[in-house]
């Protein structure tokens, strides 16, 4: 039997002076970003910021918005976005906070606060669904909407300060509504809270 003998590629190694990124996407991101005014809106609904130092409630939720979408699951993505000058300027973030700062600004978040964020995303929502109510009429003929409930376990170990309810059982479901393909609304813990849909009646009726 004859034996194989297996080539090892040739590895050629250079330099560059051309700024490089891995998530050349965050193109698109970011004129989204500037398209919908999103750093505005965050601007004038949250505003936890104590020092004018450091990146602003805008630059700190944009940052953390982006290494989501880039497919981090941890603060620390964070720190990757911070190192990256050729995404930032994608993204049109002049200051990127770090993972420990981001970590310290989000556990200042009280309830009212992330009430303000949510009304953000319910007025992006409102921007965006109007197109998209009328791309699926023109491609489906009828407009999807799909309700969707996840467990979320919540554990000290996995959150800082988070753990079960006083009963010890886990009290967290994630409930989201898309139309189409866009996701306009998450609540958590839905028994608690009822989804409003009514913006999304109205921008239906807009189009009929």
């Amino acid at each position: 039997m004859r034996s194989v003998q297996r080539r090892i590629p040739t590895v050629e190694i250079d330099f560059t002076d051309a700024r490089l990124t891995g998530h050349g996407g965050w193109v698109f991101l970011g004129r989204l970003f500037e398209r919908l005014g999103l750093a505005r809106r965050l601007a004038e609904a949250v505003r936890l910021k104590r020092r004018r130092r450091g990146a602003t409630d805008a630059q700190m939720l944009l940052s953390l918005a982006a290494s989501q979408v880039a497919g981090g699951g941890a603060l620390s993505d964070v720190d990757v976005l911070r190192a990256d000058g050729v995404g930032r300027t994608l993204l049109g973030l002049e200051r990127v906070p770090d993972s420990r700062r981001l970590g310290e600004y989000l556990g200042r978040f009280t309830a009212e606060v992330v009430e303000a964020l949510e009304g953000v995303v319910q007025s992006v929502a409102r921007a965006l669904v109007p197109s998209v109510v009328e791309h699926e009429v023109t491609e489906r003929g009828y407009v999807p909407v799909f309700v969707d409930g996840s467990a979320i376990e919540v554990e000290g170990r996995l959150f800082e300060r988070a753990a079960r309810g006083h009963d010890g059982r886990v009290q967290y479901w994630l409930h989201g509504v898309f139309v189409g393909g866009a996701w306009v609304a998450g609540r958590l813990d839905f028994p608690k809270r009822a989804f409003r849909l009514d913006w999304l009646y109205h921008a239906v009726c807009q189009l009929e």
